[in-house]
């Protein structure tokens, strides 16, 4: 949470295609949804959210693939992510 506090700013535009290293700070399964609801840090400081059909581990270092869907006032939101593409 610390880290996620001391991140700045947006990762892009929305409807910006983006692609980014993202470390995973948190993740949540939702029972609604069916999917884990994931947050974390990108190499470059900024806060990002998406959700995942698969688990991913909390520590973890990934490549992401997405459009960004929002701006919260937290982090960007992803959406149509690929992992590892």
């Amino acid at each position: 949470q610390d880290r996620v506090d001391r991140s700045k700013g947006y990762l892009a535009d929305v409807g910006a295609k983006v692609q980014a290293n993202v470390e995973v700070t948190k993740v949540v399964y939702s029972q609604n949804y069916n999917v884990f609801f994931v947050s974390g840090i990108t190499d470059t400081n900024q806060a990002v959210f998406f959700s995942y059909r698969e688990k991913l581990t909390v520590g973890s270092q990934i490549q992401v693939k997405g459009t960004v869907k929002a701006h919260r006032p937290d982090a960007t939101q992803l959406s149509r992510v690929r992992v590892g593409a």
